[in-house]
């Protein structure tokens, strides 16, 4: 019964507390001053305006790292492909070295084999030479003269072939015109 009298009185104490706050809180609202709805109305719009320019701010700052972004990726990718390429280059390089080297001993080789066959033929002299010199000149002499028969053959083959092909045009537009002349008479 203690207890319960000492909790009732506790309650009390607690709900008079409460409501002189809720009393004192509804003095201070009923004090201040009561928003029309035009007010309300304007105060939204400013809300909606500030809400607007900080969306957009955002807007703009997230665009920017956007690109900065985009710049920064492409970049990157450019330095890979730059390095790629480099790398490639730098294989290339290696390989074709390798290959000259390779290619250079088998020329040396060929030179050498080629220095040593030259050197085992018999040399030519001067008097050989120049009889080897006629020779080609009077072969080279003969080829040509050939050569001017063959085309004095065509060329006069091709004068007699202009000359039957005029005598067979002048006969056709003869032919037509006497047809022509029967058809008038």
């Amino acid at each position: 019964d203690q207890l319960k009298t000492e909790l009732n009185a506790q309650h009390c104490e607690e709900i008079k507390k409460l409501k002189k706050q809720f009393d004192e809180e509804k003095e201070r609202w009923a004090a201040e001053p009561k928003e029309t709805q035009e007010s309300f109305e304007e105060r939204i719009k400013e809300e909606k305006k500030k809400h607007n320019a900080e969306l957009a701010q955002l807007k703009k700052d997230l665009q920017i790292k956007h690109d900065n972004d985009k710049e920064a990726a492409a970049k990157e990718a450019s330095l890979r492909e730059q390095q790629r390429l480099c790398e490639m280059q730098d294989q290339l390089k290696t390989e074709l070295n390798a290959q000259h080297c390779e290619e250079i001993k088998k020329l040396k080789k060929q030179f050498d084999e080629e220095k040593e066959r030259w050197a085992a033929e018999p040399k030519e002299t001067q008097e050989s030479f120049e009889e080897r010199i006629k020779e080609e000149k009077k072969k080279h002499n003969a080829e040509l003269a050939q050569l001017k028969k063959d085309l004095q053959i065509k060329h006069d083959n091709d004068k007699e072939a202009a000359a039957k092909e005029a005598s067979l045009r002048e006969q056709q537009r003869l032919c037509e015109m006497q047809d022509q002349l029967k058809t008038e008479l």
